[in-house]
């Protein structure tokens, strides 16, 4: 008897645990991808914590094209789907070319290409000349104001998982995950029936 009521003790606190981990997972899913909704809608002026996380959409830095070979002899590719990690800890001063920056460019919104070229405009705007690696030519010039993301690393292919949670579908799922596992602990740990709660609940 004392033996089935310590392991039925210790089933408890390791069900509370994975509960915990589970619920913390999705919670901070959920915020990440608020906040990045957010930092989108306000024009990618509030970073979490400093850094921003990036789904990749074109092939634009998949591949090095011909025009780009003797400069880039050696470069890991940005694939579609890839997820880039930026920091907006840096300065004008401080980027090099080749760098990996994230910048608002023209019509399309968040661009992910490499930097190829930077100098000061006549009247003194600190301006950046970047260029995908896939890329024949580099693009038109802007301005650093508009650079918003020193990228550092790359996590490859669940970019498409990541904006299907970005979207309502994807949180509505995340919701009813977190509804469900939690009723599920509910009556795992009063080992009750489902069908009883229902009973109880609904009918007089």
């Amino acid at each position: 008897m004392k033996q089935s009521k310590a392991r039925s003790r210790i089933l408890t606190i390791l069900s509370n645990v994975l509960f915990g981990i589970v619920l913390l997972a999705l919670g901070f899913f959920v915020v990440m991808n608020v906040w990045n909704m957010v930092d989108e809608k306000t024009g990618y002026r509030h970073p979490f914590l400093g850094f921003r996380s990036t789904v990749i959409l074109t092939d634009s830095m998949s591949y090095v094209s011909e025009a780009n070979e003797d400069r880039l002899p050696e470069v890991e590719p940005i694939e579609k789907d890839d997820i880039v990690l930026s920091t907006v800890d840096f300065t004008y001063g401080s980027l090099k070319q080749d760098d990996v920056l994230l910048f608002l460019y023209e019509d399309r919104g968040l661009v992910c290409h490499r930097l190829y070229d930077k100098y000061l405009a006549e009247d003194g705007t600190e301006m950046v000349v970047t260029w995908g690696d896939a890329n024949n030519q580099p693009d038109n010039p802007i301005p650093f104001s508009q650079v918003v993301g020193l990228v550092y690393d790359v996590i490859p292919d669940i970019g498409g998982a990541i904006l299907f949670f970005q979207s309502p579908y994807g949180l509505l799922a995340v919701s009813l995950t977190i509804f469900f596992v939690s009723l599920g602990f509910f009556l795992a740990e009063r080992e009750t029936d489902p069908l009883t709660i229902l009973t109880y609940r609904l009918l007089p």
